[in-house]
Order: structure tokens, then C-alpha cells, then sequence
């Protein structure tokens, strides 16, 4: 089950100051060593997979293909979902967790506490989702989805971690996740003490910008038919809250709501999140902030889709911006795809992107 937080609205320089730096080209079929070891990944509905070899009640052990997903807090595992057959339940719901890739193995990760849950209803490619791979984990490893090899990088030996200098080097633009994602769960801020990763971002022009903090989610699929639109797919989706609206409002940013146009989002709770559909007046730009003001995967409003959400009434659930008082909004798989590589770094509250899309607008 998905779990937002109360953000804290940042200041930063003006949207016309971002820096600019040089890309940095990818070459054919180049392996990155000072990554980690890497395990293989299926991208599936945007949403990255992995093999996992989980152990269940009496020490069963079957092998599974989890999502890896930072917008969850909390590991959850479905015991049907295994291609060996059923997962013997464990009576205190702990589970553990051990990436494989061949004889490869990292883990295994025990969570104090797993959610048991059913996924047989989602479909993702032929892939059958035996669970999920929350922050509860994912906390404790820098790991890179290398989206554009289908591989997936660990480290889980902090000695062994990612320097700035190398990820600089190599090309890669760091983003902040301070205070929202750690290793280290008593440093963050939220109210709940959910712990995902969330960078500044900003929509606007040279002129007027809005800002606010958004949760990368790659568990996201953020792509949809609109009620009355079911020929057309819409694809880089943003969800914000009421709050981030009123901002880009008081902002001089022209933006208005379509309630004619909306999607409801599972959020896996009996209240569906609605999501209405935000016009722009004119083409205005979507960025992730970097850590030196750099523009950061760059998309127009003409590339992507803005929705409002409006219920979030769930609770503990993706919908949970729609509760907030600040500005909020939330991205996922589509934009991530897009990044080819992009590297979680909690014990030092980064966010590394690494793309040929980088800075171009």
C-alpha cells in the first residue's frame, strides 16, 4: 500500500537561472562496474521487475518477479504469486527478501513487517507480480534502474558506494532528496515518517514558475484513457494537489481544470483517487531541480499531462497528496523510461539522472 507525506515547500533560485551543463552520450552497450553489480529488469506498464527469491513461513523459499517501487513504504508480498507454487505463510508477516541474478545473489532482507496482498488482477506483459519491493529496503541499497539496458545495479556495501566525482564523470546530474529520503529513517521529516524519494521541481516559463516537491514513483503507471477517450492514451502523466494548483495560479501560471476529462486511479483502497485533467493556456515547461539549479528532464506541457487529483480519501494510498496543505505532486514510469538511468542514493538523500534528454528543451 502506497504511502505519501507532508511536504515542506522549499525555495529556489529563478526558473531563468538553471544551469546548463554538456550531455553526456551513452556508448553501445557500455556496462557501469563503479555502479554495483548488476541483476536483470523488466520493464513492464512503465514499471520496473526483478527476480527475487523470497522466504516465506518454515523457511520455503520460491523464487518471484517483484516491482521495485519507491513510492511503497512498506514490502509487500502476494503468496500466490509464484511460479513454484504457494508461499507457505509466515504467522508474524516477516518475509525475506534476496535479489538473484544467477548464481548472483544480494540479501537476504528481512523488513520487520510485510503486507500480503493479491496481485493476480494486475497485468503487466505476461509478467505474474509475486510482490513489491518497498523503501523499507530500498533504503538500505543505492540502486540504479538502468532502463535503457533492461539491468538493474546494487550496492549494498556502503564502503562500496557511488562517489559524486564518478557519477559526475560518467555524466550523471544529481537531484535532492534531503530530508524525505534516507538511510537513516529518523532524519526525515514527514509526519509519518514515510521515507521516499521526492526532488524539487518547478512548472513555468522565464517568467512566472511554480514550485513544489514531487515523489518519483517508478511503481507508477502513468499512462491512461480518459472516461470518454478510449482510443487515445495519455502518457508522462504529473498528479498534483489542489495546493500545487493554487500556487501555479497565484503564480501568473494560466492553468485551469477540465472536469470533463478524468481518469480514476486505483490506489488499492475502496475509494478510487479521481484525476481531472489541467489545461494550459500556453506551453509552459515541467523540470526537475538539480542540486547545482541544473534543468533536469525537461518536458512541456505539450509532452506531458498535468492532473488534479481530487479524493485521496483512501488513505496510506498514492492519493495521499490530495490531503496535503502545500504544493505536491508526484511522476512516474514514463518519465523515468525516458532518463535511461536514474540512481537512488539514500545515504547521501540523492537522485542521479543520467540521460541523452538531459537539459534539452
Amino acid at each position: 500500500m502506497k504511502k505519501l507525506f507532508v511536504f515542506t515547500v522549499l525555495l529556489f533560485p529563478l526558473f531563468c537561472s538553471a544551469q546548463r551543463v554538456q550531455d553526456a552520450p551513452f556508448e553501445k552497450n557500455e556496462i557501469f562496474p563503479f555502479l554495483g553489480t548488476f541483476y536483470n529488469m523488466y520493464v513492464a506498464n512503465r514499471m520496473p521487475y526483478t527476480d527475487i527469491i523470497c522466504e516465506g513461513g518454515k523457511q520455503f523459499k520460491l523464487n518471484g518477479v517483484f516491482v521495485v517501487d519507491y513510492g511503497t513504504d512498506t514490502t509487500a508480498v502476494d503468496t500466490s504469486g509464484f511460479p513454484g507454487g504457494w508461499l507457505y505463510r509466515s504467522d508474524n508477516n516477516r518475509y525475506s527478501v534476496t535479489f538473484i541474478n544467477g548464481t548472483l545473489t544480494s540479501g537476504p532482507y528481512t523488513p520487520p513487517y510485510c503486507y500480503v496482498q493479491r496481485y493476480d488482477n494486475i497485468s503487466a506483459n505476461g509478467i505474474r507480480q509475486a510482490g513489491i519491493v518497498g523503501t523499507d529496503i530500498l533504503s538500505q541499497l543505492i540502486l540504479t534502474l538502468d532502463y535503457k539496458y533492461s539491468r538493474m545495479y546494487l550496492v549494498w556495501d556502503r564502503s562500496k558506494q557511488c562517489l559524486p566525482d564518478s557519477m559526475v564523470s560518467h555524466g550523471y546530474v544529481a537531484a535532492s532528496t534531503a530530508h524525505y529520503f534516507s538511510n537513516d529513517r529518523n532524519t526525515v521529516i514527514t509526519k509519518d515518517k514515510s521515507n521516499n524519494p521526492t526532488v524539487p521541481i518547478v512548472i513555468g516559463d522565464k517568467t512566472d514558475t511554480a514550485r513544489a516537491l514531487a515523489l518519483i514513483d517508478p511503481g507508477f503507471d502513468d499512462r491512461c484513457h480518459l472516461n470518454n477517450e478510449f482510443t487515445t492514451y495519455y502518457t508522462h502523466l504529473i498528479n498534483i494537489n489542489q495546493a500545487y494548483l493554487r500556487h501555479l495560479q497565484n503564480r501568473g501560471i494560466s492553468v485551469s481544470v477540465d472536469k470533463n476529462k478524468y481518469y480514476t486511479l486505483n490506489n488499492r483502497t475502496a475509494t478510487p483517487d479521481t484525476v481531472y485533467l489541467c489545461k494550459f493556456s500556453k506551453r509552459y515547461v515541467f523540470n526537475v531541480i538539480g542540486t547545482k539549479r541544473e534543468t533536469i528532464i525537461p518536458y512541456g506541457t505539450d509532452e506531458c499531462s498535468v492532473f488534479l487529483k481530487i479524493n485521496g480519501k483512501g488513505g496510506g494510498s498514492a492519493g495521499g497528496i490530495t490531503t496535503l496543505d502545500y504544493p505536491a505532486a508526484q511522476f512516474g514510469g514514463s518519465f523515468l523510461m525516458d532518463c535511461d538511468q536514474v540512481t537512488f542514493d539514500p545515504f547521501n538523500s540523492l537522485v542521479w539522472f543520467r540521460s541523452t534528454r538531459l537539459f534539452k528543451q
